[in-house]
C-alpha cells in the first residue's frame, strides 16, 4: 500500500479526562490503551477507570488533565486504515508525549476512519506537555511519522471538511517572517504591519496605539508579532530591529493613559494610523 494521506489535528486544551474518555468510548469500534501496563485492548465498561488513570499524575496541576489529538483518513483509505492510523498515532505519542498514559478509540463517520487519542497532559515529573505552535504545524505536516503523509489541501469534499486551521501564533510568525526583510533599526512596527497586504480591521487604544488587527482570518495582537520579529532579528546578523512597536513611541500601560488624561490628551485628538 502506498503511503496514505492523513490529517492530524490537535484539539483545543481544557478537557476533563473522564468526559473525553466517555466521548471516545461512546462511538468507538475498537479501544486501545497504555495506562502504565503496556498497550492492551480495553472494554467499553472500563471508561471510568481509564479516565482516572489518565489523570493519575495530575495532582494539583493547573494544566489541562488531557490532550486530545485526532487522526483522519478519507473515503479512499483502504481496509488497512485502522493499522495506518494506529501506527501514525504511536509515532505521534513517541515524538510529542513519551512516557505518557493514553487511550485511543477508532471511530467511523460518514465512511471516514478517525482515530481519537486522549493522552495524559501531566507526567510523573509534574510537568505538562509542551505543544507549542511550531510543533502543531509539524503535526499538520505529518513530520513525525513515515507511515503517512499530510492530507493538507486534500480531503475537502470527502467527508473530512476543512483540513487544518493554523493557530494564531503561527499566523503571527508567518507575518513576522514576511516583514523581516524590511526590519531595521528605527522601524516602527505598527506602520509596517498595516501596510502589509492582507492586514485589516485594526483596533486602537485611546492613546492611538495599535492593539490588534486581522490577518489570515484571525485576530492577532501587535505584541505577538513584535515577539516573533525580535526572535527573527536576534537569529540573524546585521542591523538589529530595535523593538519600537507603535508610532506613539512607547508601549501602552495604565500610567501612560492616566498621564495623558491628566494633560487632557484623549484618543480622538491623536491621529489614527492608515
Amino acid at each position: 500500500m502506498n503511503t496514505p494521506p492523513l490529517i492530524c489535528k490537535l484539539i483545543k486544551a481544557g478537557q476533563q479526562a473522564t468526559l473525553l474518555v466517555r466521548y471516545i468510548v461512546s462511538k468507538a469500534t475498537k479501544l486501545l490503551a497504555d495506562l502504565g501496563y503496556g498497550e492492551v485492548e480495553i472494554e467499553r465498561d472500563d471508561w471510568r477507570w481509564a479516565g482516572d488513570q489518565l489523570r493519575a499524575d495530575h495532582a494539583d496541576s493547573r494544566a489541562s488533565e488531557v490532550r486530545h489529538v485526532v487522526f483522519s483518513g478519507s473515503h479512499h483509505l483502504p481496509v488497512e486504515a485502522q493499522q495506518v492510523l494506529h501506527l501514525a498515532a504511536l509515532d505521534w505519542l513517541a515524538t510529542y508525549a513519551p512516557a505518557r498514559r493514553w487511550i485511543m478509540g477508532f471511530q467511523r463517520h460518514n465512511g471516514v476512519e478517525h482515530l481519537h487519542v486522549a493522552v495524559a497532559n501531566v507526567g510523573e515529573d509534574g510537568t505538562p506537555l509542551d505543544l507549542d505552535p511550531y510543533k502543531v504545524l509539524d503535526m499538520a505536516a505529518m513530520k513525525f511519522t513515515t507511515h503517512a503523509v499530510s492530507a493538507k489541501g486534500r480531503g475537502v469534499g470527502q467527508g473530512t471538511g476543512k483540513v487544518y486551521s493554523k493557530p494564531r501564533k503561527s499566523s503571527a510568525r508567518d507575518l513576522a517572517e514576511a516583514l523581516a526583510p524590511d526590519l531595521k533599526a528605527g522601524t516602527v512596527l505598527d506602520r509596517l504591519v498595516l501596510r502589509h497586504p492582507g492586514v485589516g480591521a485594526p483596533r486602537y487604544r485611546k492613546d492611538g496605539s495599535l492593539i490588534s488587527f486581522e490577518f489570515d482570518g484571525k485576530r492577532i495582537r501587535l505584541a505577538t508579532v513584535d515577539g516573533f520579529t525580535k526572535q527573527k532579528s536576534q537569529s540573524k546578523g546585521g542591523e538589529k530591529y530595535d523593538g519600537r512597536i507603535t508610532s506613539c513611541g512607547q508601549r501602552h500601560d495604565r500610567n501612560i493613559r492616566r498621564k495623558r488624561h491628566r494633560l487632557g490628551v484623549v484618543g480622538q485628538q491623536l491621529p489614527r494610523i492608515h
